[in-house]
């Protein structure tokens, strides 16, 4: 059996009258066009007189004679094509009778050279036999194995994944990390990031004012409860506005807390640039919003966390300057409700050449917040920026050692994923503006991302904002989670490549099918383990699923149409007679090799299966045997343990000849039919003709029994 699923061996009559019978219906007896065409007739006629017989019973008298004259045309055109379609099948049938006769005979023939005649035995060629047998079978018979490997074909105008790109930038190769000391035992702590010529310091014009006292908000308390904000989003908010206003970095950040008498600790944070006092009092005003390279939005981070210092953080006053102003924040009894309000004063001030925000927290953990988050925005010391494996206008891609933690940073801010800063092991992507909104909406909360944002962010890029070269670039740099590994253990990395790999195909800059990738590298497509751990063991390299996308051989493509069954070893007495079979296709190895097979297609390779097993699919039910080809060389076949074991010797013979003749096809084909009568001639010359030949089957046919007869005693 190659193709049809319910295909159950009887013996070799039924397809050898399969290839006659097509012969027949396709040139010998087959009508010719104008026969068709009566036939055609034939149907009308028989439609048309039913429905004439319908309106006479239905009382019709009108036009009555004339009804019976058409009616009597119509019969006598029946009765001719009747007449025409018997004839083609008596000449049909008479054709077949004589195949079938012919057929027939030759069965028997065969049949009988089979029979043991007691005077032809040799006794020496049973003992050679015997020996032969005895030796076992010299293949693996335990598993099945990998066939159908299409060659590895270069595209002529692709690109070569191993084009020579460079695995590793030298952007910012100056970047060193930069000790942050650690918070004193009593929560003092004074720390400097260095000025460089990457800040790009904002300055505003300053402007005149009239001073306002205890300014009350519409801003209850209780809006704090409306975001989910802990120490690092205060930490990461207070920090953000210095980022800002240094063109993106860090640099230029001085950070100092200082213990006071009562045991809580005052914060103060400065920077170079300078600010008007509106961005400090009015939620929505912000300079960021239009900002694609800007961590901020709505202006409303640094009230949000003004009033999260005061209602949950132990500050009783907020105080934020620049230039020649000062706010101060504090919390006061509203006029419509018991609620306390955010409250705001706004007086002037000696001229300060920057800004800073100062408040007191007797929170420790908060101070330890905001020592952590100098590292989670870029500045001109955060490694995770250095040397980058892939970077171009709008993003990068940094891989870090195996354990090390990464992170996701957008404008240079870094994001939670899952719920950490430190989300992304071994692996930093940073981009350096804001998507748009469509493929992620930065709330104003700025909460965790989660996978889903990944994959968007992920196919954001791979569409829009990679060249077909860089899209190769990409995927080298993330050439290290490539392997195929189950979704339930997918790392971020795995995600974001996965998603990549998959839009890389689509977009502005597709890249098509047209990479050249290793010849030993494959796209996972479904198998068997025992598929995967084959071509493991032969060096090659299983992909993720989606590289079929860009180009890659899935295993399916390289390993072809491999139907398989759960293998069942052989025991004592299965494992001779599949000898048996493999030696009597040697005996017959002159026959074979004159209808076009080969030795080592000779040599077969015979593994058992159970069609009872309840692993096996209902299409093998039926199925006694399948041929094992690869790209048109039969390398064996399967055979059901149950017909191994009752069958006699002719019928498993005849099995083995019927699978190994699949190599020009399936069942159904014309090629397959013609194939195996050619077989059969030949095998029958054999027999009939070299005593030799005839000797050496006949006494496999007794060894068969014998191990049939221990078999059944021992069952017993």
């Amino acid at each position: 059996m190659l193709i049809t699923p319910n295909y159950k061996v009887t013996n070799t009559i039924i397809p050898v009258f399969k290839a006659k019978d097509e012969q027949i219906l396709n040139n010998e007896v087959q009508p010719s066009i104008e026969t068709k065409t009566s036939n055609k007739k034939v149907c009308g006629a028989v439609l048309a007189t039913a429905l004439s017989a319908a309106v006479i019973a239905g009382g019709v008298v009108r036009g009555k004679n004339k009804a019976i004259k058409a009616l009597e045309k119509e019969v006598g055109e029946l009765k001719d094509g009747y007449e025409a379609l018997k004839g083609a099948k008596d000449s049909y049938v008479e054709s077949n009778k004589s195949l079938m006769d012919e057929i027939t005979k030759l069965k028997n023939k065969i049949k009988i050279s089979f029979g043991i005649d007691a005077d032809e035995i040799d006794a020496a060629i049973l003992s050679n036999m015997r020996i032969k047998i005895s030796e076992g079978l010299d293949y693996d018979y335990t598993k099945s194995f990998v066939i159908n490997k299409q060659k590895y074909v270069r595209k002529e105008n692709g690109i070569d994944f191993d084009g020579g790109f460079v695995t590793k930038t030298k952007n910012r190769e100056y970047i060193k990390p930069i000790d942050i000391p650690e918070i004193a035992p009593d929560g003092g702590f004074s720390f400097s990031m260095p000025k460089t010529n990457q800040m790009n310091v904002e300055r505003t014009e300053r402007i005149d004012f009239t001073p306002v006292k205890e300014r009350l908000t519409t801003v209850s308390e209780r809006y704090a409860d409306s975001v989910q904000w802990d120490n690092d989003k205060i930490a990461r908010d207070m920090l953000q506005n210095i980022f800002d206003g240094h063109g993106q970095t860090l640099d230029g950040l001085r950070l100092k807390f200082t213990p006071q008498a009562d045991g809580s600790f005052k914060v103060r944070i400065e920077g170079d640039s300078t600010y008007t006092p509106d961005k400090a009092i009015y939620i929505g005003e912000s300079t960021k919003r239009n900002n694609e390279k800007a961590a901020g939005n709505y202006g409303e981070g640094l009230k949000m966390a003004t009033l999260k210092l005061l209602r949950d953080k132990g500050a009783e006053n907020v105080r934020y300057g620049s230039d020649n102003w000062v706010v101060d924040y504090t919390l006061k009894q509203g006029e419509f409700s018991d609620k306390r309000v955010l409250a705001y004063s706004l007086n002037k001030s000696d001229i300060y050449d920057g800004n800073f925000v100062e408040f007191t927290t007797n929170d420790r953990d908060l101070l330890e917040s905001l020592r952590k988050t100098i590292n989670r925005f870029y500045h001109s010391h955060n490694t995770h920026f250095k040397t980058p494996e892939f970077e171009n206008e709008v993003f990068g891609i940094k891989r870090l050692e195996k354990g090390e933690k990464g992170g996701i940073y957008i404008a240079g801010q870094r994001f939670e994923y899952d719920g950490s800063y430190d989300g992304l092991d071994d692996f930093v992507l940073f981009l350096k503006k804001k998507p748009p909104q469509i493929v992620i909406d930065i709330s104003r909360d700025r909460t965790s991302l989660n996978e889903s944002q990944l994959k968007d962010i992920a196919g954001w890029l791979s569409q829009y904002e990679t060249t077909q070269l860089e899209k190769i670039q990409v995927m080298k740099a993330l050439e290290d989670v490539f392997k195929h590994k189950s979704v339930l253990s997918y790392t971020p990395k795995d995600v974001f490549l996965d998603s990549f790999i998959y839009y890389a195909d689509t977009g502005q800059q597709s890249i098509g099918k047209m990479v050249n990738f290793p010849e030993k590298y494959v796209a996972y497509s479904s198998c068997s383990e025992d598929i995967c751990k084959d071509l493991i063991n032969e060096g090659y390299i299983i992909c993720k699923e989606h590289f079929t996308y860009c180009g890659m051989r899935t295993i399916k493509e390289l390993i072809g149409e491999v139907r398989n069954h759960e293998v069942v070893i052989p025991n004592e007495f299965e494992m001779p007679k599949i000898a048996i079979i493999k030696q009597a296709l040697k005996s017959l190895s002159k026959a074979l090799e004159k209808v076009g097979f080969s030795k080592e297609e000779i040599d077969t390779k015979i593994l058992m299966f159970s069609k009872e097993n309840l692993s096996e699919s209902n299409m093998y039910k039926t199925t006694n045997a399948e041929a094992i080809i690869d790209n048109g060389i039969s390398k064996g076949f399967w055979v059901d343990k149950k017909f191994l074991e009752m069958a006699p010797f002719a019928d498993n013979l005849e099995v083995a000849l019927h699978e190994l003749c699949h190599k020009v096809g399936g069942d159904s084909s014309a090629e397959f039919s013609y194939k195996l009568t050619d077989v059969n001639k030949k095998v029958l010359e054999d027999i009939l003709n070299d005593p030799k030949v005839r000797k050496e089957l006949q006494a496999l046919n007794i060894l068969w029994d014998e191990v049939s007869k221990k078999a059944a005693q021992q069952s017993v």
